[in-house]
């Protein structure tokens, strides 16, 4: 019997979300973030709890982050234009050919605050 697609995910979420609230707020003071380029891959990675794991593991061994900019080379506007100022920015599934679990997953951007 298969799995349900992203079931790893699914899995994964509770903890990491509860990780994640206890995990420290990099400050003005602290050591620089560094530069990170992260490839997006596929929707099947939320099928793959290494990965998954790894990448939190490796993202909380630093103080989080107080912003993030993606840089999407999918995105195609003019003019170019910074979005998600606001809480809950939908996303924009740009991809296709994959089980519908994918385009029905969300993330609830956090608002901009400072």
């Amino acid at each position: 019997m298969a799995r349900a697609a992203a079931a790893a995910f699914d899995a994964f979420e509770p903890g990491a979300l509860a990780a994640s609230a206890e995990q420290a707020v990099w400050a003005h003071g602290d050591a620089p973030l560094p530069a990170i380029y992260i490839s997006h891959g596929a929707p099947p990675l939320f099928d793959d709890a290494g990965w998954m794991d790894e990448l939190f593991a490796w993202s909380t061994s630093m103080p989080k982050p107080t912003g993030i900019v993606i840089v999407s080379a999918h995105w195609e506007t003019a003019p170019i234009t910074i979005t998600a100022p606001t809480p809950k920015t939908g996303l924009v599934y740009d991809f296709g050919g994959f089980d519908p679990r994918y385009y029905s997953m969300q993330y609830s951007t956090p608002g901009f605050s400072s």
